[in-house]
């Protein structure tokens, strides 16, 4: 009799560990889901951005701001002659998809 009892609260046990497993699984995937609007817009790819240099650090400005929204940790006298003349002129940019992809080109 004892062996069934701990047996059964031994299987108990077990099935409310994976029950919080799976649920956290679930709750973590949706929140991230909800965290990352360009997984889940299209329109975002109608964004343009400026990338270029301030103070010798490649930034990037939305199109139509004076402020840049980002200044990366990349210097640009790090880069090629030919990238730091485009960045001393401005690089437009069409999609975060666009941008992702050039900061990564850049800052890799």
């Amino acid at each position: 009799m004892k062996n069934s009892v701990k047996l059964a609260v031994l299987a108990i046990t077990w099935l409310v560990l994976a029950a919080c497993v799976i649920i956290s699984t679930v709750a973590r995937n949706s929140a991230a889901s909800r965290q990352d609007p360009v997984s889940l817009s299209v329109s975002n790819e109608d964004k343009r951005y400026i990338v270029g240099e301030r103070q010798g650090r490649l930034v990037v400005w939305r199109e139509g701001e004076s402020e840049p929204f980002m200044t990366t940790d990349t210097f640009t006298y790090t880069l090629p002659r030919a990238d730091r003349n485009k960045l001393g002129e401005g690089i437009l940019i069409k999609g975060d998809r666009e941008l992702r992809r050039t900061l990564e080109d850049y800052c890799s």
